[in-house]
């Protein structure tokens, strides 16, 4: 454990005081900083749907963009993953023409 704390040290001895961030080594983890928060998108990828996900409104079969992502508080460093499902078909209105 102590070689696992000296490597922290060691990378965390590269960042400046002055920094703005708590928590600056992120942004070489791949983190982006926006308004107090660290996120990363983790998975972003087109899948078909094995079974139903009412709450995105996408039916077995469809296919739709699954994306995971990992916000991280700066100030706290409380953390949250969040995963998103998007579908890839359009919903088109029919038009009555009469």
């Amino acid at each position: 454990m102590s070689m696992a704390w000296d490597h922290y040290r060691e990378v965390m001895s590269e960042f400046n005081d002055e920094s703005p961030y708590n928590r600056p080594h992120l942004a070489d983890c791949g983190y982006d900083y926006d308004e107090g928060y660290w996120f990363a998108v983790f998975v972003d990828k087109e899948v078909v749907a094995r079974k139903d996900h009412p709450k995105f409104e996408i039916v077995k079969g469809q296919k739709h963009r699954f994306i995971k992502s990992k916000t991280i508080c700066d100030e706290t460093g409380v953390s949250q993953w969040e995963v998103y499902r998007k579908s890839l078909v359009l919903k088109t209105t029919p038009v009555l023409r009469g």
